[in-house]
């Protein structure tokens, strides 16, 4: 990826072959030589599935550029990209990614582009998050909520941003009570369903903007299965496409990366424990357990632009998110996990 105009791909790996290049989730910025850390600069994030690869990228001066492509036994990336730079040109071409490993098991790229102009070139990029799921430095941690929230902030519009803001300061006000930010919880569930994950995604900026304002933040707690268990359904695991919906979404959402985020299962005995505020995407929607009711209840409804249904382009653009189908296409049975009545 190359902030000059032809910013690629950042690279997400992937388990493939034996090469062990793993893309999926991964951030990537570029390797400059003379260029600040602490500069705006173009981040990309990697997705993959099978041998499948496609990637989000901006900032510096990139606008907004996607990537598309296939990944080799060997971990290299065959890929096409297109990209709007912030002066509102925009640019084209097809890449060669080649991988290689850094001493601290980081991966580098190394792209061979062209663009549809006729230009080519090499550029460099390398993985910004922790390698094999260690810890992140604080610096690390910083950058990583830094170019998150960058993201939110462009999918979401300034209107949800501002919403995300209010709500972020009604929490503290209610709920702080003598205390400090980082000693609450805030808990959401997060089913995987469209209103579910736009949910998530909004209390993940409220988190981001409380870190912004007061350098320390609140922990996330997403809870997944609430359903499930509030209907009484068998504990089977949920659906491939459910599966995918929270997976993607925690990935771009940096939840496995940062400590004060918290994943879990509904039948977890941390549900509930410590929890400070529930939030939900409506009251309607508050699937209230008894530890529940002892705590305050938020309904981002009233707090928001619009309601879940209205951000569809957040969900498919940035999360990815996947309407499940209703019926299994082998025995033409209905599936589990999310159907169309529970999208309403």
């Amino acid at each position: 990826m190359h902030e000059q105009g032809s910013e690629h791909g950042q690279g997400e790996e992937q388990e493939h072959g034996e090469a062990g290049f793993a893309y999926d989730g991964v951030r990537f910025r570029p390797v400059e030589a003379g260029h600040d850390p602490g500069a705006p600069t173009t981040v990309g994030l990697y997705h993959s599935r099978g041998d499948e690869l496609w990637a989000e990228f901006a900032g510096g001066k990139v606008r907004t550029g996607r990537l598309v492509g296939a990944i080799r036994p060997d971990g290299t990336i065959d890929g096409a990209y297109c990209q709007v730079s912030m002066d509102g040109r925009s640019a084209a071409g097809t890449l060669v990614s080649v991988p290689d490993r850094l001493p601290d098991g980081r991966i580098r790229l190394h792209e061979h582009w062209r663009r549809a102009d006729g230009s080519s070139g090499v550029s460099v990029i390398e993985q910004i998050d922790a390698p094999g799921g260690g810890p992140l430095s604080s610096a690390q941690l910083g950058y990583l909520r830094d170019e998150i929230y960058r993201q939110l902030r462009t999918h979401l519009g300034t209107a949800d941003v501002l919403a995300a803001t209010r709500c972020a300061t009604r929490l503290l006000d209610q709920c702080l009570d003598g205390r400090i930010p980082s000693e609450l919880t805030v808990q959401v569930a997060h089913d995987g369903d469209a209103a579910g994950t736009y949910t998530l995604a909004f209390v993940r900026a409220m988190q981001l903007i409380t870190a912004r304002v007061h350098d320390e933040t609140f922990v996330l707690r997403a809870v997944t299965g609430v359903m499930r268990t509030v209907t009484g359904r068998r504990a089977e695991p949920p659906s491939r496409t459910v599966a995918d919906n929270i997976e993607r979404a925690s990935q771009v959402l940096g939840l496995h990366e940062d400590p004060w985020c918290e994943l879990v299962n509904a039948q977890d005995d941390r549900v509930g424990e410590g929890v400070d505020a529930v939030i939900t995407a409506s009251t309607a929607e508050a699937h209230q357990g008894p530890e529940s009711q002892q705590v305050p209840f938020f309904s981002i409804g009233t707090d928001t632009s619009g309601a879940p249904h209205a951000h569809r382009p957040v969900l498919a653009d940035l999360l990815k998110f996947e309407s499940e189908e209703p019926h299994d296409a082998r025995t033409g049975t209905a599936v589990s996990g999310l159907d169309e009545e529970e999208d309403r």
